[in-house]
């Protein structure tokens, strides 16, 4: 399965520098870098480092071009890390990339904002000029598209810099949809990207959009999930589970080990007959796949199930923004209403700017999504820097449980409790979280604002 990755996925020939910026501790690490790229004869690049500060941000692109790396294998994350810190291109610009044939991101979902900017800052071809932003998903039928096939203005040029989105899990050992470059010789060859999608499922994945009810629960809740309901398959562009018909293509994981019973009941007891990946997407008409966000992700507000990454989307077009995330909050009326976690482009802003931010991110989201959604400009909170983990996922679930605790701490407040101290958070901090003090700064700040308590 490794193999077959390697080549006719990430189209990297025997003999060519495979470059994947993950460390070993994680999937990509060990099963590209080391098994994948050996077993297919590549020279692999081990590298330790992030995209900035070791030393500056064109970390990256120097070993792409010292060690005339072919394929290139990274995160989401590193882009919103490089559109922060380099957005202008200058060090970008010192190295010659014109080698590098495919450049693959995974790890999170790339919001079509953060992907049309990386291909402008990679090929200098402003992807945003010849198509209009998606503004959800039922809009699928004018999804935004570019096409690698004319990028130099011939039909014929040859595969380079092409920059594409796909998916896969830990537990599924190998890509599970992709767009493919290893059978593809010329820019012709290549279909178009289409902004928001990790590609189209691979041969032997059997990928389907299962219908959710509102009483399966969600992955936080230990309870067993409804299986009453019959398993109805959405239709094209609708949000769904995303589920994988058995059997498993090869590679994937066969057990978890010593616990029989939790490989069942956590991947199969949900869905009869088929793999629950845990995450949420839809399938638009074409086959292309959009994995949305993981299914506890989902937003319920007043009945009304909203996918995280449609409000992350609106919100990172705003020019103020690098990245962002999305968790709910409880709200004692709609259940839930969203929260936006932002971090800032590099630059100095005084309050008055920072308040119209905010409105305008608010305002766009209504517009774009519609006010069902219930963003609301204090909801919005920029910070230095997201929680993540050291491969660089952002940690959702932490925020949504900061909020959580404070819901139910205002609860205990109203019987006479103490309030909660802004420097002990009473949860379980993820040990692969990469820097702890970022989670204690978020924690102190949402502490720090009075309506966090009282609009509950």
């Amino acid at each position: 399965a490794l193999v077959y990755a390697m080549r006719h996925v990430y189209g990297s020939n025997p003999g060519e520098a495979f470059f994947a910026s993950s460390d070993f501790g994680w999937a990509v690490g060990h099963s590209l870098t080391c098994y994948g790229a050996l077993m297919n004869r590549n020279e692999t690049v081990v590298y330790e480092g992030k995209p900035v500060g070791t030393p500056d941000p064109g970390a990256f692109f120097r070993v792409l071009s010292e060690y005339n790396v072919k394929v290139f294998f990274t995160s989401p994350t590193a882009l919103m890390i490089l559109r922060k810190e380099d957005n202008d291109a200058k060090y970008r610009r010192k190295y010659d990339l014109s080698h590098v044939r495919g450049l693959f991101l995974a790890g999170e979902r790339c919001v079509p904002e953060i992907h049309r900017w990386w291909i402008d800052y990679i090929t200098n071809n402003n992807p945003t000029a010849t198509s209009a932003a998606c503004s959800n998903s039922h809009d699928i039928a004018r999804a935004p598209e570019f096409s690698f096939a004319y990028m130099d203005g011939s039909p014929t040029n040859p595969v380079v810099n092409v920059s594409t989105d796909h998916w896969w899990q830990t537990e599924s050992g190998s890509p599970l949809t992709a767009i493919c470059l290893g059978d593809i010789t010329t820019g012709a060859d290549i279909p178009p990207i289409r902004f928001g999608s990790a590609g189209m499922a691979l041969p032997g994945v059997d990928l389907r959009i299962l219908r959710t009810h509102s009483d399966d629960g969600d992955e936080d809740d230990t309870s067993p999930k409804s299986t009453d309901h019959a398993l109805e398959e959405a239709a094209p562009g609708e949000i769904g589970s995303v589920v994988i018909k058995l059997p498993l293509p090869p590679g994937c994981f066969s057990g978890l080990w010593k616990n029989d019973k939790k490989f069942f009941t956590e991947y199969f007891e949900r869905f009869p007959g088929y793999y629950a990946t845990g995450d949420a997407g839809f399938v638009d008409a074409d086959g292309y796949v959009f994995i949305l966000s993981r299914d506890d992700d989902v937003i319920n507000v007043a009945a009304h199930r909203l996918s995280t990454s449609t409000v992350e989307e609106t919100a990172t077009r705003h020019p103020t923004v690098a990245e962002c995330c999305v968790v709910p909050r409880p709200h004692n009326i709609k259940g839930q209403v969203p929260v936006v976690f932002a971090v800032l482009k590099s630059g100095s802003y005084t309050p008055s700017q920072l308040a119209d931010a905010k409105s305008q991110i608010a305002a766009a989201v209504r517009s774009n999504i519609g006010a069902i959604v219930s963003l609301l400009p204090e909801n919005i909170f920029f910070v230095e820097k997201l929680p993540k983990t050291r491969s660089g996922k952002i940690l959702r679930k932490l925020l949504r449980n900061m909020f959580t605790a404070i819901a139910d701490h205002t609860a205990d407040t109203n019987r006479g409790s103490s309030r909660l101290s802004t420097t002990v958070i009473p949860l379980d901090l993820p040990a692969t979280m990469e820097d702890f003090a970022v989670a204690y700064d978020i924690w102190k700040q949402l502490l720090d604002t009075p309506h966090v308590y009282s609009k509950l």
